[in-house]
């Protein structure tokens, strides 16, 4: 069926041949849900039916982000209790990786396929990863943001 509608973001008028019934245009008008009635469209498809908008604009108007690559450092836990979630322990910098997040920071400073940085070990529970200003403390589950 033929429908027809104005961007809502651009005012461009469109008309697309989309894959439905005048029964479901009926169960949408009396009040079921857009998803329900219209169940055999892609999301994109319904977006163009409710509000005119097509895959193209939505891109336009919410660009996907792009995480910005950066330099994360890394700060080996030394003293008696590494390996373990203490936050006040004697640490050691052994270099960096580009990174976009803690999580990527943490997995390149794996010694898994080959050593992130010779003859250092892989970065575990107690060790601090630092961005920018900020350190964080690998913990079993996660990172933990240090403050003085």
């Amino acid at each position: 069926m033929n429908i027809t509608r104005v961007s809502q973001y651009s005012g461009i008028e469109r008309t697309i041949d989309l894959p439905i019934t005048q029964e479901q245009i009926a169960a949408y008008e009396k009040g079921a849900h857009l998803q329900d009635a219209f169940s055999n469209l892609p999301q994109d498809l319904r977006e163009f039916y409710l509000t005119g908008i097509i895959d193209e604009e939505w891109q336009e108007l919410f660009p996907p982000v792009q995480e910005e690559e950066g330099q994360f450092h890394i700060h080996h836990a030394t003293g008696p209790l590494k390996f373990t979630e203490t936050k006040s322990q004697p640490r050691k910098y052994v270099g960096f990786v580009n990174a976009t997040s803690l999580d990527e920071a943490f997995k390149k400073s794996q010694n898994l396929d080959e050593e992130w940085n010779p003859g250092v070990r892989s970065t575990s529970v107690g060790d601090v990863i630092q961005d920018d200003d900020k350190f964080y403390l690998v913990k079993g589950i996660g990172f933990e943001e240090l403050k003085d």
